[in-house]
């Protein structure tokens, strides 16, 4: 998929998971919030760059997408 080793999935799998993780926290732990949207906001941007390296242009703006919120909490925050 895009070129990824299967391998990377699980570990990317799982850094999505902390940073959702870490945005629930972030309700009570704001550092920790900001730190986890700051995260989530460079995994999609990696995200981007690995379609757009795929030649994958119609899928461009899905991780575009899910990085909205991330980058919204960093505005808001």
């Amino acid at each position: 998929m895009y070129g990824l080793p299967r391998t990377w999935w699980d570990w990317l799998g799982a850094a999505k998971v902390a940073g959702t993780v870490g945005l629930l926290v972030g309700f009570f732990v704001p550092l920790i919030g900001t730190l986890a949207a700051v995260g989530l906001v460079l995994y999609f941007a990696g995200a981007v760059v690995t379609v757009l390296r795929a030649r994958s242009y119609g899928h461009a703006a899905v991780p575009l997408v899910y990085m909205a919120p991330a980058a919204a909490v960093l505005v808001l925050a």
